[in-house]
């Protein structure tokens, strides 16, 4: 069964990329929580991704990306990165897709959401692995899992697209005040700690 409410986000900022998590994994069906790291970095290049969705296939998707093969040079552009990350996960979500021939729900049908964090062609990036094994970039904020909604709303409010200008101290404060307002008001499925990689 799929695990449900999580809360990742990137924002971007003057000079770079903030990458951030809940640390709660819950099966809303059960009323189960349990504690989670949601995010990782890839051995250790500029590269940070976190999960949405379920957390068994995320475990797997993280030790299949640590597991290849990652050369520096890739990250000379962005779209290298992007297709290496899909190239990990393409077993990941084929799996999923075998599993579900008939999915109870469209979104069980590939139960993996992820995003992204990197630093390539000398710029932050932001990525998004979406449910359906698309990517796309985004330019200033993103967030997937099912707080998403109060997430974009916080942003939105906070300054939106204004937060680019912001520099690394600021930028921080405001991707904690982002999770913790999620932390608040979707309390069912997210919680503390946070994680957050700059």
């Amino acid at each position: 069964m799929s695990t449900t409410a999580t809360i990742v986000t990137a924002l971007k900022f003057e000079g770079g990329a903030i990458i951030a998590s809940d640390s709660q994994a819950s099966d809303l069906y059960t009323r189960v929580r349990w504690d989670v790291e949601k995010l990782d970095q890839v051995k250790d290049l500029p590269l940070v991704l976190g999960f949405s969705g379920s957390m068994g296939q995320a475990d797997r998707a993280r030790k299949t990306l640590n597991e290849a093969t990652w050369h520096q040079n890739m990250f000379r552009k962005v779209d290298l990165v992007r297709d290496a990350v899909i190239r990990c996960l393409a077993p990941v979500y084929e799996d999923i897709r075998l599993r579900n021939p008939r999915p109870e729900a469209p979104m069980w049908e590939i139960s993996l959401h992820g995003l992204a964090a990197c630093w390539a062609e000398n710029q932050p990036h932001i990525i998004e692995f979406e449910l359906n094994h698309d990517t796309s970039y985004h330019q200033y904020f993103h967030a997937v899992g099912s707080a998403s909604g109060t997430a974009y709303a916080v942003w939105r409010t906070l300054g939106g697209r204004n937060l680019l200008g912001l520099d690394e101290a600021k930028a921080v404060l405001v991707t904690l005040r982002v999770l913790r307002t999620c932390v608040n008001v979707e309390m069912w499925g997210v919680n503390e700690h946070l994680s957050l990689w700059v």
